[in-house]
């Protein structure tokens, strides 16, 4: 039997390959995650011509290109936890970190272990996508209501009031009234200096835009609020881009 262990970097992987008996039987080498090279080295592995064992750490997403590619060209790959792997060479006396010395402690894992591996099914690769799916959808979700935090504290320095007219919808932003009102108004300063009548024929069109109701009353109601307001901040301060 042979052993593969691949150490994954983001663009990158070093490869280390052993026999049974433990005996090295290519030097470390670096693979790009390329086309040409993941080409190379599955040739590489077919010419070995004995049942192999392919193990690397899972990492996120870096290692997908080279799994998908391994597994399309018929090879049984299994994934190792990188905790494992770092119980595993704690055992080392010399504990120095390398990609060449990963990739052969991983080789070696691979070895010692074969027995107890089970190579990497789609239905824990579909699993593994929906985990990381939903973490970037609880990460863009906090973004952005983070930012709306920072939004509606701006406005009650710049348009106090406007939301309550106006209320921010975030899930819909290419059409939400406010969102729109704020691009194309900025300030308060900017209605007064339009003018009532300019404002409310602007509004009009706007809040067709958004779809709003009662685009009339409401463009008369932010009107007013605009000429009553007292602003924590001159136009000149606070604007929006």
């Amino acid at each position: 039997m042979i052993a593969v262990g691949i150490d994954i970097s983001k663009a990158k992987s070093t490869v280390a390959v052993i026999d049974s008996d433990g005996t090295v039987l290519a030097s470390p080498f670096t693979m790009a995650h390329t086309q040409p090279e993941m080409d190379a080295f599955v040739t590489y592995l077919k010419g070995l011509g004995e049942p192999t064992t392919i193990l690397m750490e899972y990492t996120g997403h870096y290692h997908y290109p080279v799994l998908k590619k391994l597994q399309d060209e018929g090879f049984p790959v299994c994934i190792v936890n990188p905790y494992q792997m770092k119980k595993y060479g704690d055992v080392e006396i010399h504990k120095a970190k390398t990609d060449k010395k990963d990739a052969l402690r991983i080789a070696a894992y691979a070895l010692e272990k074969s027995y107890k591996l089970v190579p990497y099914s789609s239905m824990e690769q579909k699993y593994e996508d929906l985990k990381f799916l939903s973490r970037q959808y609880n990460q863009r979700i906090s973004y952005v209501a983070k930012l709306k935090v920072q939004l509606i504290s701006l406005l009650d320095q710049t348009m106090p009031g406007i939301t309550k007219i106006l209320p921010l919808n975030s899930r819909s932003p290419e059409k939400c009234a406010l969102l729109l009102f704020i691009k194309r108004f900025k300030s308060f300063d900017e209605i007064q200096r339009i003018g009532k009548a300019r404002f409310l024929a602007s509004y009009d069109v706007l809040a067709k835009k958004a779809l709003e109701r009662s685009a009339s009353s409401k463009g008369l109601s932010i009107y007013e609020l605009a000429v009553d307001s007292i602003i924590a901040f001159d136009a000149g301060e606070k604007k929006f881009p």
